[in-house]
């Protein structure tokens, strides 16, 4: 078949010219979705469609409908040798990166490739007591070349480091620039959850507080912060760049999904936009009509269960009931990519005889449609309420995920893609735009290793001095338990269980 028939195969049978899961922190350089050229045919006239491996990226997508791929493990690496799992998985590019959660003067970020040794990373601490990695995040700004990117890391001592990541030469990966806060308070430490668009930085302590920095002009700056008493984990962030429209102000989107509480017992989900400033220091040090970069300009919220005040009539008075039926005890997760929410239960209600079912059952995933419609440059005052009306989000209830057998404790949301992990070690993959689910091949038998020896140190040196090492028998295991995660990129998915570390490559 041609590779114009394979495209437009692709196109028919999955509706876009990509691969769907693509977050955009790095262009790939390492898979095969591009074929190389040879000289005859390289000329300006060739565009990158022309390029690409149609008949590739549909097998792909076919995979991932059919559950199909191959499945590695990573549970005799070594540095696993306490038998604790990573606080901390991300993909990107062809390596993945984690973090062990235990107590060490210097925690170590591990960047583990296809083939070889894992790389180590550590960042610099000047508090000089035990800590450990709490989080990871990536830069989601086009990187200034095509094989580096940033990531950002968090400890508990409420410090946190940038590195400048290597996806040619790892060995080469090296510390740019550390934090210390003044004080640890709740705002600081610990970090569960942080964005990051250089260069602007969000993060999300376990108290719920939002702070924000700038890092331009290689100097970190906390710039705002905002606390929540109706807001609560489990919680997600999705930050978007700033428009480039010539219209419009320029603005970063910070989404923020998270659980709410249900009266009397109970809980729903909630999201919250914050558009915040993209302007720089050195722009607002020139006008002082402009507003400080890297802070919050406005805010607006919508629940999943809130119900019209006063009485009302017998259409709305369904809708509150099919709500009120949609609570849940608890929340395992809940995940957001901008414009899908997925909220996942983390058990099952009690049903007092008579009373019938009070919630939904632990293995049902809930799906809602965000509408984030955008808000009127200006409004006059007579039509004011009618602008707010319809300029306000929604968070519309689509449909129940069906298909684990028992309780799901996490979840990994991307472009209009869902994976789920069972508390069984089922993984399910949900395709919201096109509505299909397939439960993730699991393995049958004790699977290969990706690296099963003592990883080795970056050689890349850090811009401070940082003379702590590792000492294997002072780092202990933290006694917290970590349950489980999940996450994923357009051919692979990463899980962490009780059972440890396992890969699922769909390019088979």
């Amino acid at each position: 078949m041609s590779p114009q028939l394979w495209k437009d195969q692709f196109i028919l049978e999955f509706g876009r010219m990509r691969l769907r899961g693509g977050r955009g922190f790095i262009q790939r350089r390492d898979g095969r979705e591009v074929r190389p050229l040879p000289s005859r045919a390289k000329s300006s006239s060739n565009s990158p469609e022309d390029n690409i491996d149609w008949k590739w990226m549909f097998r792909i997508s076919c995979n991932w409908r059919r559950g199909r791929c191959s499945i590695e493990s990573i549970n005799d690496a070594q540095y696993l040798r306490n038998s604790s799992l990573p606080s901390s998985v991300l993909l990107t590019g062809s390596l993945l990166i984690t973090s062990l959660p235990t107590l060490s003067a210097s925690p170590l970020v591990y960047l583990h490739r296809t083939s070889g040794l894992p790389i180590t990373m550590s960042g610099s601490h000047r508090t000089k007591t035990p800590t450990h990695i709490t989080t990871l995040t990536l830069d989601q700004s086009p990187p200034s070349s095509l094989h580096l990117t940033r990531l950002a890391c968090f400890y508990d001592t409420g410090e946190f480091s940038i590195f400048s990541i290597d996806h040619t030469n790892p060995e080469s990966s090296r510390r740019l620039i550390s934090y210390l806060p003044q004080l640890r308070t709740d705002r600081t430490a610990p970090i569960q959850h942080a964005a990051y668009h250089h260069p602007l930085l969000a993060t999300l302590s376990e108290g719920f507080d939002l702070s924000l920095y700038d890092m331009s002009d290689d100097n970190i700056v906390h710039t705002q912060t905002l606390s929540s008493f109706t807001s609560f984990p489990p919680s997600s962030l999705v930050l978007s760049a700033p428009t480039a429209r010539k219209d419009r102000d320029n603005y970063y989107k910070l989404v923020l999904a998270y659980a709410v509480p249900v009266f009397p017992a109970h809980w729903s989900v909630a999201v919250t936009e914050l558009k915040i400033s993209s302007g720089s220091r050195t722009d607002s040090n020139s006008s002082t009509s402009s507003p400080p970069p890297c802070t919050v300009l406005s805010t607006r919220s919508t629940r999943a269960y809130d119900f019209p005040p006063g009485w009302v009539d017998e259409s709305a008075l369904r809708d509150v009931k099919a709500q009120w039926g949609r609570k849940v005890a608890r929340v395992a997760d809940t995940q957001t990519d901008g414009k899908w929410v997925v909220l996942a239960p983390a058990d099952r209600l009690p049903s007092p005889a008579g009373s019938g079912v009070l919630g939904t059952t632990s293995s049902a995933l809930q799906l809602y449609r965000l509408h984030l419609p955008p808000a009127p440059s200006g409004s006059s005052s007579s039509g004011s309420r009618m602008a707010s009306a319809t300029t306000s989000p929604r968070l519309t209830f689509v449909r129940f995920l069906h298909g684990h057998t028992g309780p799901v404790i996490a979840l990994s949301l991307a472009d209009g893609r869902c994976v789920s992990l069972g508390a069984d070690g089922s993984i399910w993959a949900w395709d919201l735009e096109k509505g299909w689910s397939a439960e993730v091949q699991a393995p049958r038998h004790s699977v290969g290793s990706l690296s099963g020896s003592q990883p080795r140190e970056s050689s890349g040196s850090s811009t401070d001095d940082d003379d702590s090492t590792v000492d294997d028998e002072e780092s202990s295991v933290l006694p917290k338990a970590l349950i489980g995660s999940v996450v994923f990129d357009e051919r692979r998915i990463v899980s962490t269980t009780a059972h440890g570390i396992e890969l699922r490559n769909f390019d088979v």
